[in-house]
């Protein structure tokens, strides 16, 4: 009883509203209607109070409360309160009462524009000095005439040239089987950087490349018995020679990173990119990599 729970009295009207837990709306609907009583309607639904945004849906589900509204506000029908309320220009969200929230926009210092700003005539930079100067933007690594943090500490470590090896997504070769095994890998069609993704057989997260490892123990108790073509970026040399020995081959391809990209997803492009050289630093680990970017001959032609 939004009435009573107000504590208004109001004879022989009961309130009933199918909404759940919607006392505190139906005590703001109340409140409102009768400080409409005392303000006068025109007031209220104009530029005084008015009823709150969510007492909207109330009164147009609730038939009860518009008969309570009439107790409180005679004369009010429920499609002029609601009319009243919707023609409300603040009700609805345009062009014209668009904004940001408070303090989303800080508005900026302007300085040099009088004394009475307290930001004018050196503008907060003070008299004379290199600071004070235009284009002053200091030197990188200068503190003031001491001798700077890089030159204070010793070098330490060193660059390694071959660092972009360990970002390679390791693969075993067991692995690779039991996903063949399992039917999620098709042993008769070659065995790429894209399948091994595609199957869950290697991590989603490749950087630069894959590189194929014989397994643990240095894949003594490994034994490959189909014939598999495997593409990947790098491999051992235990892992090759598992492959070969059933008649299989391990390609080396270099991918640089757009390479890589086009490789794993292909629908984000609408035209495949060429595959880049290796940089002159790695031709020695891709030396048939003029031979695997060449187009092959059409079947029957030579």
């Amino acid at each position: 009883n939004a009435a009573l729970a107000a504590g208004l009295p109001v004879a022989g009207v009961h309130v009933e509203c199918p909404i759940i837990n919607m006392r505190p709306v139906l005590g703001k609907l109340w409140s409102t209607a009768v400080a409409a009583s005392k303000i006068g309607f025109s007031r209220s639904f104009g530029t005084g109070a008015r009823i709150a945004p969510f007492a909207t849906p109330v009164l147009r589900m609730c038939p009860a409360v518009c008969q309570s509204v009439n107790t409180v506000l005679p004369g009010v029908s429920m499609f002029t309160v609601q009319r009243r309320f919707m023609s409300s220009p603040n009700d609805i969200v345009h062009l014209g009462n668009l904004k940001d929230n408070e303090g989303a926009r800080k508005i900026r210092r302007r300085i040099g524009r009088g004394i009475g700003s307290g930001r004018g005539k050196t503008a907060g930079r003070g008299h004379k000095g290199q600071r004070s100067r235009a284009g002053n933007h200091g030197l990188l690594g200068f503190e003031g005439g001491q001798t700077p943090i890089a030159r204070r500490y010793p070098k330490r470590g060193f660059n390694n040239p071959h660092s972009w090896v360990s970002d390679y997504t390791a693969v075993n070769l067991p692995r690779i089987l039991e996903f063949i095994e399992a039917g999620r890998i098709d042993p008769t069609k070659p065995i790429t950087m894209k399948v091994l993704r595609d199957s869950g057989c290697a991590s989603t997260h490749i950087k630069t490349g894959v590189k194929l490892l014989a397994g643990p123990r240095g894949g003594k108790d490994v034994k490959v018995t189909i014939p598999l073509q495997i593409e990947v970026s790098d491999a051992s040399d235990k892992a090759e020679e598992l492959v070969k020995a059933a008649g299989g081959s391990v390609s080396k391809l270099y991918y640089n990173r757009l390479g890589l990209r086009a490789l794993l997803r292909p629908e984000r492009f609408d035209v495949i990119p060429k595959r880049a050289s290796p940089p002159p630093r790695l031709m020695w680990k891709y030396p048939f990599h003029a031979d695997s970017i060449k187009p092959k001959a059409p079947v029957g032609k030579a």
